[in-house]
């Protein structure tokens, strides 16, 4: 939990940059929470929706190892979805 917690607040912080890195570092960590903190980062910020795509890419390819896409994943991308249709 506590590589959750050091990404959250680098996404909060709007590093995302520093949260990505940390993200890969933390491979064996990672869990639907890590997974969703980034990708709502990635979704919220100007410029960094493709990351958001290929985040929820990756939730899809990780079900085999319990990482299972949710509704607040699904909230998220249908919410980026909107932001870039207008």
């Amino acid at each position: 939990y506590s590589w959750n917690a050091v990404i959250s607040a680098y996404v909060k912080f709007n590093d995302l940059k520093e949260a990505r890195e940390l993200f890969k570092t933390a491979n064996s960590e990672r869990d639907l929470i890590t997974y969703n903190t980034l990708l709502s980062g990635f979704a919220k910020t100007d410029g960094c929706e493709s990351e958001a795509i290929e985040m929820f890419g990756e939730m899809q390819r990780k079900e085999e190892d319990g990482i299972w896409i949710d509704d607040f994943s699904l909230t998220t991308m249908l919410k980026l979805s909107a932001k870039l249709s207008n």
